[in-house]
């Protein structure tokens, strides 16, 4: 099977933000961050109770409650703000047309600027999404955009029989959303 196509920014963003957000170390780092941070403030507000400062100890919970709804959405957007900078340079540097080769030994990509060749046994998953699919290796990672292929259907039936002949993890997050 053979593809043609050209990646582009926005591309990388969605790899890169689909890789953060299946990562589990980062989401119990936050995890645990957030209980320290949040500890650390309540042993505050209750040796301001206990020492009749209640002024002082309503205002540290009204702020403790506000910060605990504004984290994840300020998270969410410093995080964005990352991988739009790695995808910008990712996109700099692989700013070409592709073309994807898939054999029985091998999947391909060639473009103008690197060519990269991974056996099937360095697979360790396909990922479907509405609008790509990502081929994650032991090492790196290969994009193919859905909007820029003719045939989805052949193309998500042979990444579909390459997983379990290969025994690759095949994964259809269709609904995934950042």
């Amino acid at each position: 099977m053979t593809l043609k196509y050209k990646l582009i920014e926005g591309d990388f963003l969605l790899l890169t933000l689909y890789l953060l957000k299946k990562d589990e170390t980062l989401k119990k780092a936050n995890i645990k961050r957030t209980l320290v941070q949040s500890t650390i403030a309540l042993a505050i507000i209750l040796i301001l109770y206990f020492d009749h400062q209640l002024l002082f100890a309503v205002a540290l919970l009204i702020g403790l409650i506000i910060g605990l709804i504004i984290r994840p959405l300020r998270l969410k957007e410093k995080y964005f703000d990352s991988c739009k900078k790695q995808a910008k340079l990712y996109a700099s540097v692989s700013n070409s047309n592709n073309e994807f080769n898939l054999n029985e030994d091998f999947v391909e990509v060639k473009s103008e600027n690197v060519d990269v060749k991974r056996t099937l046994t360095e697979i360790k998953s396909i990922v479907e999404t509405q609008k790509h699919f990502f081929i994650l290796c032991n090492i790196g990672y290969i994009i193919i955009p859905k909007l820029k292929i003719e045939n989805i259907g052949i193309v998500r039936d042979e990444f579909v029989s390459l997983s379990k002949k290969m025994n690759i993890e095949y994964i259809s997050d269709l609904i995934w959303k950042w």
